[in-house]
């Protein structure tokens, strides 16, 4: 594997690394509030939008880096990126329904979380 496949890697981890975290706390932020409307928006719209045509929760950024590792010659997990990386952190093999289900219900709670401070917010201009 090359220097510019690997780095390529790194920053497919990190950017998905960092969308998650973002959506998971991002609401708390104020200055963020309206960023994390649009980012959970996309997400939903991945998921169930896009889904319909490549699979429910479909995530372009798991698209990407599972084709950048078969280009390499790594193989693709047969899951979703969150069982994934739950797997290589904790060397455990992953129960893939468990872990969407808990992804998923995080997700709900801060899309939900978003939708209430960013309305709240707005309403103190009405």
């Amino acid at each position: 594997m090359t220097l510019l496949h690997r780095s390529l890697l790194m920053l497919l981890h990190l950017l998905h690394i960092s969308i998650m975290v973002f959506c998971v706390v991002g609401w708390l932020l104020p200055p963020a509030r309206p960023w994390h409307l649009m980012l959970c928006a996309m997400i939903f719209a991945s998921w169930f939008g896009l889904g319909v045509w490549k699979g429910w929760g479909y995530c372009l950024v798991t698209d990407l880096q599972w084709r950048l590792m078969r280009r390499v010659g790594e193989p693709s997990p047969p899951f979703g990126y969150v069982p994934m990386l739950w797997q290589r952190i904790t060397g455990r093999d992953v129960d893939q329904q468990r872990v969407d289900q808990v992804t998923e219900g995080v997700f709900y709670f801060s899309a939900l979380a978003s939708l209430w401070v960013n309305w709240s917010w707005l309403r103190t201009f009405m």
